[in-house]
């Protein structure tokens, strides 16, 4: 099972361009709730009693704002989960405790990134220049961040020199924000940075191709039964969709309800008279399935198009 925890949605960058795109609301962004250590622990050992836990997602919000004492104690505690642990943090506080700390020296570190499009851009770049730690990009798909150009992207990218991995993440409309930048505007995106990155090789792996490589390798598992996230209250949650299509957490309350809400994604795209055509169903890139409203003019949440035009690229 993988978890994402998110014990504070508190965010420093909340007044900024990249609130603009963040799936959480004003409210929430400014909200000083946290998740009660105690409770965390109890619901992370309950799931690893009950499914087994193989990855942590940690994450906010801002997880670098948690107090110090907390921080330390949350380290501590997922050191003894025998699990990979991946901190996603703005890296506007590179010296916090869960960054620095020799408790966290095997944890991941990622930082979501977006260049101009996010707030506090070029002190953070400052912060990757000058790490010693190893870490990755994430980089959100919004409509300013594909205004730059992949060339010039790259070549900034390409002298920080602890970067392991650059991802460009899928943006999804959602109950705080709703940008005209669809499946297949991403699609195209994506597409343009490969070319770019394969014709120059940089020293950094592209995350992306990656994954297209174990979605024609049929490796990767696009169903959401084996991923949960523990909000700030102490609920699970599932990432699923409104009625209009927007990107929500939908409370799942406890383990029995995850299974019959993921029981219920499978049984519906396995009907969907388009998904149930795919060659990649259940494989796609889709990190949770979106319901399709016109696949030839939108595209799909699993990228079919990107997927079959990286297999024709590499076939050439």
């Amino acid at each position: 099972m993988i978890i994402s925890l998110n014990p504070t949605y508190l965010c420093n960058f909340r007044n900024g361009k990249c609130a603009k795109t963040c799936y959480l609301t004003a409210d929430q962004l400014a909200s000083e709730s946290v998740l009660d250590l105690e409770v965390l622990k109890k619901k992370v050992l309950e799931v690893k009693e009950e499914c087994g836990l193989d990855h942590i997602d940690l994450y906010g919000g801002e997880i670098t704002l948690l107090p110090d004492s907390y921080q330390f104690e949350l380290a501590s505690f997922l050191t003894t989960l025998n699990c990979s642990v991946n901190v996603v943090t703005n890296y506007s506080r590179p010296d916090s405790i869960i960054l620095t700390s020799p408790l966290t020296n095997g944890f991941d570190i990622s930082v979501s990134w977006d260049y101009t499009a996010r707030q506090g851009w070029s002190k953070v770049l400052k912060n990757m220049q000058e790490t010693k730690r190893p870490f990755a990009i994430l980089s959100l798909a919004s409509p300013e961040f594909a205004r730059h150009d992949p060339e010039d992207f790259f070549e900034i990218i390409a002298k920080l020199e602890n970067l392991i991995c650059f991802e460009i993440k899928p943006y999804s409309q959602n109950q705080s924000n709703s940008y005209s930048f669809g499946h297949k505007d991403y699609e195209k995106l994506v597409q343009k940075y490969i070319e770019v990155y394969e014709r120059r090789k940089y020293p950094f792996m592209f995350t992306n191709i990656e994954l297209l490589k174990d979605s024609l390798a049929k490796e990767k598992v696009s169903w959401s039964d084996e991923h949960l996230y523990l909000n700030p209250r102490g609920e699970w949650c599932v990432l699923d969709f409104d009625d209009k299509g927007r990107e929500y957490f939908h409370k799942v309350f406890d383990l029995a309800g995850f299974k019959k809400w993921e029981e219920n994604e499978k049984r519906h795209f396995k009907l969907d008279p388009v998904c149930s055509k795919c060659s990649f169903l259940g494989h796609c890139l889709s990190e949770h399935l979106r319901p399709i409203v016109n696949f030839e003019s939108e595209g799909c949440s699993g990228y079919r198009g990107l997927i079959e035009w990286y297999d024709e690229r590499r076939l050439r």
